[in-house]
């Protein structure tokens, strides 16, 4: 069978290209040839512009200027995490021809959407059909999403798209999210079953990862991964670095000028994030994918993260993993994570989100 997928692909994201990955390859490790619709959507890359003069047109023209001089004096940074992501995606994502609109059929027997948020309408600056799987397409082509997420404004937010959504979603054969609570608000605008999957990392067995990642000249350190900035992480690494001995990594997704390079790091490619990731001694994340792959590759970690995240907090209830939670009420989670306990379930999860999409298919 012919596969496309549509999915956050051009992201420079560690999780946004590794879902990918990870979908493309299990999907062909069932035997279908796969490809990744180079869908270039304006609302994803332009977040990852190196230097964008429409920036400057805002209303605060001062704060503006600040904003894109502090760009300018951080694109070495930005180049060279960039070039990262551009050689991953040449390297091991099979991309079709850049794609800016699409107005007929592309050939596939089979459409899937997802993972990561590709119908966060809040994220693409509104209902993007693209995502959801609105063009032509041949009678007989299946469409399929698969643990498509979103984050909880957008999803208080469905109801805007109300007449849009109970269409579309009835054109789909099979419907899949990644939390609860998304299944349940979709479930008003469709009779089709909604299933709850894991994410797509983890369909591939994290000797697979170990392999692809890059190992860091650092050894015996803690690593605070922060896709949200929130200054708990840093605080309670600095708690256990002086407890263990161990030095501190902290790996940033957002730039900004720190006096440390060798604390912060903000430039590094998805395989040398994963390669920090696969060798830490303990990990400190306030990152959905950050703790995706705590999991997988069996690591000791701590989350901190804002109230009401209910992409970390589905994963974490699943796996009865709430005390790895950082609130005001506990201290830091320092024993040891019973993986022969948290895998199992991690396994069962897995293997009903694989007979889903085959069943899909």
């Amino acid at each position: 069978m012919k596969i496309g997928i549509l999915t956050f692909h051009r992201a420079e994201n560690f999780g946004a290209v590794l879902q990918c990955y990870a979908l493309q390859s299990y999907l062909e490790s069932l035997g279908h040839k796969v490809e990744i619709i180079d869908y270039r959507c304006k609302a994803i890359e332009e977040v990852y512009y190196l230097f964008d003069l429409r920036s400057l047109f805002r209303l605060n023209i001062v704060s503006a200027f600040i904003s894109y001089f502090k760009r300018i004096l951080l694109w070495k940074d930005r180049l060279e995490k960039k070039r990262g992501y551009v050689s991953f995606r040449d390297k091991y994502l099979h991309l079709t021809k850049s794609i800016y609109k699409i107005k007929e059929d592309l050939g596939y027997d089979a459409y899937i959407t997802g993972s990561d948020q590709v119908w966060n309408t809040s994220l693409l600056h509104g209902f993007n059909r693209i995502y959801f799987l609105d063009f032509p397409t041949s009678k007989e082509a299946k469409k399929i999403s698969y643990a498509v997420s979103s984050e909880q404004q957008a999803i208080k937010n469905l109801y805007l798209y109300k007449d849009k959504l109970c269409s579309i979603l009835n054109q789909f054969n099979s419907i899949s999210v990644r939390e609860d609570n998304f299944a349940k608000e979709l479930s008003n605008y469709t009779s089709t079953h909604i299933e709850v999957c894991v994410d797509p990392t983890f369909l591939i067995p994290k000797e697979k990862y170990l392999q692809l990642a890059i190992k860091p000249k650092e050894q015996n350190y803690i690593l605070v991964y922060h896709m949200a900035e929130i200054p708990e992480g840093s605080t309670i690494a600095d708690q256990l670095a002086q407890a263990t001995g161990y030095s501190i990594i902290e790996i940033h997704a957002h730039f900004k000028k720190r006096k440390d390079p060798n604390r912060h790091k903000e430039n590094l490619g998805p395989l040398e994030l994963l390669g920090y990731i696969a060798h830490a001694n303990y990990i400190i994340t306030s990152s959905f994918h950050g703790l995706a792959f705590s999991l997988i590759l069996q690591k000791n970690f701590c989350i901190v993260s804002r109230p009401n995240n209910n992409r970390l907090l589905n994963i974490l209830k699943l796996l009865n993993l709430e005390n790895r939670i950082i609130s005001k009420t506990n201290s830091i989670p320092t024993s040891n994570i019973d993986y022969s306990i948290v895998t199992s379930k991690i396994n069962k999860w897995t293997t009903q989100s694989k007979e889903y999409l085959i069943k899909s298919l």
